[in-house]
């Protein structure tokens, strides 16, 4: 028993020299891979099995390619801005170009980040197996320096063996001999392995730095991608602002225009309709009035003895001379294009005056045209802050109480009340107030004017038949209106009457290039004809449409 255990102890200490040898070839350090995105992002890996240690060459994971970098995306470099002056379907293809490059360079750089962040997660990989493979070899170490012991022990052994001068026997030579073969087969398995662990540590450490280098590469490439984003994000900035500037300012139509005017008109006309109901007491409050003078202060600056006259001989004209007051009133207040915008203060206005009057100082110089764009620019943005329309808001409802006083001398008791009063500035002084703001915010003047545009005011008042198609006329008597088609009696110079009131005033815009002007809305003017209108025969109208059945033939029949 105590020879087999020194014959074991031989076996080990014949391999000693063997392992010593294998040690020699062993490297002392081991190539160490520093992953750029830090210790954080390296996780615990669990053990290798023993099939994963003897993995070959060729079932290593792939080394990334050149191939896989991607190619880097041809951008225009943006030009200097040209001092030439761009229109709109130049500034919109230039729009689209740079989108479209900047689209494309988007895509390219979320590539570059998607091939960074694989060839991340690649390095990381790769640097938790070159730590697995260092713990292995430090454990094959442990092994070696274990088997270096019992080699001791074994010489130790052996060389007791043979200062006793035994002989071994033939068995035991055998056994020894197969011991030894199993041993030195199992050191030659080893130094395989090791062979094949340290190629694969060199191949996946050339792999690593090709990925790093490939890394850096992809790094400058983002840099470079995101500098040209900011370029083109600032051209198309600037496209985008141009294009602002060459598109025309919203424009309301005549149509628009026309409609809120005469639904103005319409509700003028039914407060007034509201309160004289009761003609009896304006018949007295317009009697008791003597002259002028004696109407309210407000009404004085727009009736004339001539008025009082009409109101006093025709009291049926009474209502209609109240909306005259009115009309005169909002025109002169809040339509007119003297008034900058309602609600601005004299300050403010002053300061945009001068500002337009600057522009036009400027080189080049501003047309008319850039500068109504900017004014209307300008008081779109002012209406939408919140203390302007406080303060308009305020002013109209001043403005209602001045013109609900003024009108109280003339209208019935029931306008003193505060029904009244919300009335007069919910139908009247509001839409008034909506109407000169869209004129305002036009590019195109607007005007209302108390005569037919096709007359020369400082000329008679007198009604020429050719002008009913360009008011609409009333009758004083019956106040019905007069159509191109009524039966008139017509002088040689085509009067047919007097005019006695502009009801309602015109509404007209001027063309550009002083091209004349264009009628939008038709003054309401109440005419005193000459001779009153005739009635027409209705005998054949009143039998429909001409047929030949009338004549005994049938229908259809040519």
């Amino acid at each position: 028993m105590e020879q087999t255990q020194e014959l074991q102890l031989l076996d080990k200490s014949m391999m000693a020299p063997k392992l010593d040898e294998s040690i020699k070839h062993e490297p002392e350090m081991w190539y160490k891979v520093v992953h750029n995105a830090g210790a954080d992002n390296v996780a615990e890996s669990p053990l290798q099995s023993e099939d994963e240690l003897n993995m070959s060459h060729d079932e290593s994971p792939k080394a990334v390619s050149r191939s896989q970098v991607p190619q880097r995306a041809t951008i225009p470099k943006p030009k200097p801005n040209q001092p030439t002056k761009l229109n709109l379907s130049e500034t919109l293809e230039t729009l689209d170009a740079l989108e479209k490059d900047y689209y494309d360079l988007q895509k390219a750089y979320d590539d570059t980040r998607q091939d960074l962040q694989s060839s991340s997660r690649e390095n990381r990989d790769q640097s938790l197996e070159l730590r697995d493979l260092k713990r292995r070899v430090a454990k094959l170490q442990e092994q070696n320096s274990q088997l270096r012991e019992q080699n001791g022990l074994l010489r130790e052994t052996y060389q007791a063996h043979q200062a006793r001068g035994e002989k071994l026997s033939k068995s035991e030579r055998n056994k020894y001999s197969e011991r030894c073969e199993m041993l030195e087969n199992h050191i030659a398995h080893l130094q395989h392995e090791r062979h094949k662990r340290e190629t694969h540590m060199e191949f996946l450490t050339e792999q690593t730095r090709e990925a790093n280098d490939g890394k850096e590469r992809l790094e400058a490439e983002a840099r470079k991608l995101q500098r040209q984003m900011r370029d083109l994000s600032a051209n198309l900035t600037e496209c985008r602002d141009d294009l602002l500037r060459l598109q025309p300012t919203s424009q309301v139509s005549d149509n628009e225009i026309s409609e809120q005017f005469s639904n103005l008109d319409q509700q003028i006309a039914g407060w007034v309709d509201d309160r004289t109901e009761d003609t009896t007491v304006l018949e007295e409050n317009i009697g008791s009035i003597k002259t002028v003078d004696d109407l309210p202060e407000l009404l004085r600056m727009f009736a004339t003895a001539d008025h009082l006259r009409l109101a006093k001989k025709y009291p049926d004209s009474q209502p209609l001379l109240l909306r005259h007051f009115i009309h005169c009133y909002l025109q002169t207040f809040i339509l007119s294009s003297e008034v900058y915008l309602f609600g601005l203060d004299t300050r403010n206005i002053a300061l945009l005056q001068g500002m337009e009057e600057g522009m036009k100082q400027l080189e080049p110089r501003r047309d008319e045209k850039t500068l109504r764009n900017w004014r209307s620019e300008t008081l779109r943005g002012l209406l939408k802050m919140e203390n302007f329309l406080e303060e308009q808001n305020r002013q109209a409802k001043v403005t209602s109480q001045k013109l609900s006083s003024a009108l109280s001398a003339l209208v019935s008791e029931s306008a003193h009340d505060n029904s009244s009063l919300e009335e007069l500035h919910r139908q009247v002084i509001q839409p008034s107030i909506q109407l000169a703001t869209k004129l305002r915010l036009s590019t195109t003047d607007y005007r209302l004017v108390f005569h037919p545009f096709t007359r020369d005011p400082s000329k008679a008042t007198i009604a020429y038949h050719y002008e009913i198609q360009n008011s609409s006329m009333m009758d004083i008597l019956t106040h019905k209106i007069i159509r191109p088609d009524s039966m008139l009696k017509t002088a040689e110079d085509g009067r047919i009457g007097e005019e006695m009131l502009v009801v309602s005033p015109a509404l007209v815009r001027d063309q550009k290039e002083g091209n004349g002007k264009v009628m939008v809305c038709k003054p309401t003017v109440l005419v005193k004809l000459d001779e009153p209108m005739g009635k027409r025969s209705r005998g054949i109208r009143a039998l429909g449409a001409w047929t030949p059945s009338w004549f005994g033939g049938d229908d259809g029949v040519e």
